[in-house]
């Protein structure tokens, strides 16, 4: 098998299993604790895909500053010999 492959295999199986494990501790809490688990896993990943949009954007932000300062005439190429 490739090495792709086997990469992929193990990623399918580490993800069920973090399943299985997510599912095993979820049986072990009382039933009210459950939902409030799945509120802050909610919370939590908005969270995150605002932290990567708010990454992404200084991101493009500063490409286009550095763009700027380019055209400007603000940044200038050195040879050194």
């Amino acid at each position: 098998m490739s090495k792709d492959g086997t990469r992929a295999e193990f990623m399918e199986k580490f993800m069920e299993a973090k399943r299985l494990e997510k599912e095993a501790f979820m049986l072990l809490v009382p039933d009210r604790v459950r939902g409030h688990l799945e509120v802050i896993k909610k919370e939590a990943g908005e969270m995150f895909m605002e932290c990567m949009i708010d990454l992404f954007a200084q991101e493009k932000a500063g490409k286009r500053e550095l763009e700027e300062e380019k055209e400007e005439g603000k940044i200038k190429k050195v040879t050194i010999d």
